[in-house]
């Protein structure tokens, strides 16, 4: 089964549920920083054990998300662990500003269906290998 870290701000917050759900749907297992932190544990631990044992990290990236410090880290903690990194556009975005996030590939949220981003992360995720 396919893992995947979700990274997104407070403003896609909605879009990151729903895709969420759409990849659980399809067989994908999912974890975000939003995830139930344990009493006594730091958000930053549970970032680091649950990027440790996904394969990707999506980032749904928007103007706000680019300047995100929260969203650097955890895309600098995927690229440390050797992580795939697939970003997912969302709203006006100068993609000249992402070429330091946008590697080989990225997913392009405002022309694609929920559905048809998850069969993708789904399908790039397992033919990482």
């Amino acid at each position: 089964m396919a893992r995947v870290f979700m990274s997104y701000d407070r403003g896609s917050a909605r879009y990151a549920r729903m895709l969420s759900a759409a990849l659980k749907a399809i067989g994908v297992r999912t974890y975000s920083a939003s995830d139930a932190v344990r009493e006594g544990e730091s958000v930053s631990d549970r970032i680091r054990t649950s990027m440790k044992s996904s394969d990707t990290l999506v980032v749904i990236l928007t103007n706000q998300s680019a300047r995100s410090r929260f969203i650097a880290f955890e895309i600098g903690a995927a690229e440390a662990l050797g992580k795939q990194v697939i970003p997912v556009l969302l709203g006006d975005i100068d993609l000249d500003r992402l070429d330091y996030l946008v590697r080989d590939q990225f997913l392009d949220g405002r022309r694609l269906s929920l559905r048809q981003v998850a069969s993708r992360i789904k399908a790039l995720t397992e033919n990482r290998y």
